[in-house]
Parts: C-alpha cells; sequence; structure tokens
C-alpha cells in the first residue's frame, strides 16, 4: 500500500464513472487542505442521460499506515450543493486524527 498514488486511485474512480455514465460526463479533482496524518485527495463526477442525473463527490485518504479509505456522497437529480461540501465537516474534524 505503501506505493498507492492517490492521484493515480482518483484517476482511476473518474475513469470507471466516465465508463459507466451513458450520455454527459464531467468530472474534476477538488482542492484539499493538508491534514495531519492522512493524505487526502477530493474529486466529482457527474453523469446526465437524458433527464436524468447523478453527481458523486469521493474523497479518498491514505492513513500513515498505508490504508486507502474512499468515502461516495451521491446526489440523484439535480445536486443542491449539499453532496459537494458533506465531507467538508467530517475532513476538519478529530475523526482524521485516528486513522493511522
Amino acid at each position: 500500500m505503501g506505493s498507492v498514488d492517490l492521484d493515480e486511485a482518483a484517476t482511476v474512480v473518474m475513469a470507471d464513472d466516465a465508463k459507466s455514465c451513458k450520455g454527459d460526463f464531467a468530472s474534476g479533482k477538488k482542492q484539499s487542505e493538508p491534514a495531519d496524518a492522512v493524505t487526502v485527495r477530493r474529486l466529482f463526477t457527474s453523469c446526465r442521460t437524458g433527464d436524468q442525473s447523478v453527481e458523486i463527490h469521493y474523497t479518498l485518504l491514505k492513513t500513515e499506515s498505508g490504508h486507502l479509505i474512499q468515502i461516495a456522497h451521491m446526489s440523484l437529480g439535480d445536486a443542491t450543493g449539499d453532496a459537494a461540501t458533506a465531507d467538508s465537516a467530517f475532513l476538519q474534524g478529530a475523526a482524521l486524527q485516528n486513522f493511522k
């Protein structure tokens, strides 16, 4: 796990979601604040097919011990912004300090 690159993992997540999308697809990386003991990457994917859409916001965490953790927040239909910032409180809280 020491060799896992979070940027590469983020690219794989976005590519997998792109393959599943049968309509218009968008993806990108989001700004990640530095955190002690954990490396963080944030990204999103979005797919719109006709009048249906899905938006997924991912948080990828790599701990000092080499664990890779993926958290996903999904919004079906028009995104309200809640999914986009759902991980913010978690990333700023004491929870991150428990991942070692």
